[in-house]
């Protein structure tokens, strides 16, 4: 009797036994799957339609439900003759005998993989948007310190500039203050050094000057004349000319912050970096000697956050390994084909 009122269906209906065996289904759901009754009846259903293990798994739960009397609906993917899958929703009910006994169930199948589809498709467009408001909020934040840092430069520290070299005149000019003009001299010199400092925190310009490469070496050689701690860097198959500047200014400030702090608080006598391409991934490795950190402490007080946000911020994965008293490895990992210069062109395109 529930068949003649389902045969006609305008959606799919199929009919198991508490096997999961296959017993009949209407025309929609073979217009559906793309499989006929005569070619798959007596067959599981669970083993044949299902893909994955965790549907399966799902989809006998749900029957141990049925057969207690209650109704299932649950979204599963299901095997597709043509389309290799598609996209269903399952209304299933007990189906009773005569008896009042449950002898199977009876599922009725909606079809939503076109409106599965436009919601990946809508997920996927509104990530990229997002991705690409981010990347090019960075761009916009880094030409504003460009601004910021030229101006730094072209103004203020060319008055410095100008008024040091006027002192340095008056100096051997006038041998009546000499105390006086060196130490207005030595001040102007200590401005002109600050100045200096925040226009290269701002943009470092030996990073557009001289690339990646130097400028990490150039980094690490500033730390060395300051810390006693031994810094080494490696570089070896990067072709820098193939990363958009964007993700190059973000390994170099990933650089500086880890060494930063590394300085501040490992108390470490040996600081190591090494950037090569593995695997289609360009792969930063950070690593120190020092007494570690607790790992569950670090988003808190070790800056690592800001870190992990640019590395997110360009599809990359930041793996973080630290034993206390035996220092802290970083491995930061970004896809080339998501980083190259071709890559933002057709993004922003």
């Amino acid at each position: 009797m529930h068949r003649e009122s389902l045969k006609n269906l305008c959606w799919g209906a199929v009919e198991i036994n508490l096997k999961a065996e296959i017993q009949w289904f209407n025309s929609s759901f073979e217009r559906m799957t793309g499989f006929s009754l005569n070619d798959i009846m007596g067959v599981n259903l669970f083993n044949f339609f299902l893909q994955s293990d965790i549907d399966k798994k799902q989809a006998r739960i749900h029957l141990e439900a049925l057969k207690e009397g209650r109704n299932i609906v649950h979204e599963s993917k299901i095997k597709n003759f043509n389309a290799g899958t598609i996209d269903v929703i399952i209304n299933a009910y007990p189906l009773i005998d005569d008896q009042g006994k449950i002898i199977g169930s009876v599922g009725i199948c909606c079809d939503v993989t076109a409106v599965k589809n436009n919601q990946r498709e809508a997920e996927s467009h509104s990530l990229q948007l997002k991705n690409d408001f981010l990347i090019e909020n960075v761009n916009i934040q880094e030409r504003q310190r460009e601004f910021f840092s030229n101006q730094l430069n072209n103004k203020v520290s060319k008055t410095l500039t100008l008024a040091s070299l006027h002192l340095q005149k008056a100096t051997i000019e006038d041998k009546h203050n000499q105390t006086v003009y060196i130490n207005i001299h030595k001040k102007i010199t200590e401005a002109l050094n600050e100045v200096r400092n925040i226009s290269n925190e701002l943009m470092p310009h030996v990073l557009r000057n001289i690339g990646l490469k130097d400028a990490i070496i150039e980094l690490f050689n500033r730390h060395s004349r300051i810390e006693k701690s031994l810094f080494v860097f490696c570089c070896k198959t990067v072709d820098f000319d193939m990363i958009h500047i964007s993700v190059q200014r973000c390994i170099y400030r990933i650089i500086e912050e880890l060494t930063i702090n590394t300085v501040k608080h490992s108390k470490a006598s040996t600081i190591k970096a090494h950037l090569k391409t593995e695997n289609q991934f360009l792969v930063l490795e950070f690593k120190d000697n020092g007494i570690g950190f607790d790992y569950k402490k670090i988003k808190k007080g070790y800056g690592i956050s800001n870190i992990i946000k640019k590395v997110d911020l360009f599809g990359g994965d930041c793996n973080i390994k630290t034993v206390t008293g035996r220092g802290s490895y970083f491995t930061i990992e970004f896809p080339i084909d998501k980083i190259s210069v071709h890559a933002f062109s057709k993004q922003f395109s």
